[in-house]
């Protein structure tokens, strides 16, 4: 089977729909964080692919996602956004976040 490597550059028009700005798997590969531009965070069973959950926490696009790689607290989800904070995240909680650094 050949793969096609050429591509078509384009220009990404952000007025669009949202789109997925950072991504972190869980230390056992079973769970993918994706943060967007629409502020939203999913966390998704990547077995099945089905989203567990969504995490509405900041105010803009989410720059960054990042599981905790303790084996003591792997439930534990760091988000950053453009509205400058940090927010932790207990992701096994309904309402999960932890504490909020500005």
């Amino acid at each position: 089977r050949e793969i096609d490597f050429n591509y078509k550059r384009t220009t990404l028009d952000r007025s669009q729909k949202p789109f997925v700005t950072a991504i972190s798997f869980d230390m056992c590969g079973e769970a993918l964080a994706a943060g967007s531009s629409d502020s939203l965070v999913s966390i998704f069973d990547v077995r099945t692919g089905s989203r567990l959950r969504n995490l509405s926490c900041h105010s803009d696009a989410i720059t960054a996602v990042s599981f905790c790689k303790n084996v003591c607290a792997p439930y534990l989800l760091a988000t950053g956004s453009k509205d400058k904070s940090v927010v932790f995240h207990d992701v096994r909680q309904k309402f999960s976040m932890i504490s909020r650094i500005e």
